[in-house]
């Protein structure tokens, strides 16, 4: 229909400028979806990221009060599922917020 009264060689030419414009369609396209789903993945991600860092704030918290408590830093390891050592470390970090009473 678009070559009607246009010389072959021409006709051919705007064909060819056609498909490749429906071929880069496509790919801008797919593109696009590819995008928006890493963008959604690293969202996720992050979101995930963000509940485990917070679950584990909540724990050496909690850590620190039974150590401000008088608690025995093996039973608090114990029960904040955290190594004897690393929750060491953790709690003393800050002395003022850890001093026992």
């Amino acid at each position: 229909m678009i070559r009607r009264g246009m010389p072959d060689e021409k006709g051919n030419e705007i064909e060819k400028i056609i498909e490749e414009s429906e071929e880069i369609d496509t790919m801008i396209y797919a593109m696009e979806i590819a995008l928006r789903n890493k963008m959604e993945e690293m969202e996720l991600k992050g979101r995930q990221e963000g509940k485990i860092e917070g679950k584990f704030e909540g724990k050496l918290e909690v850590a620190k009060k039974m150590f401000i408590a008088g608690m025995d830093l093996t039973q608090i390891s114990a029960f904040i599922e955290i190594p004897e050592k690393d929750l060491v470390k953790l709690i003393t970090i800050d002395d003022n917020a850890t001093k026992r009473t």
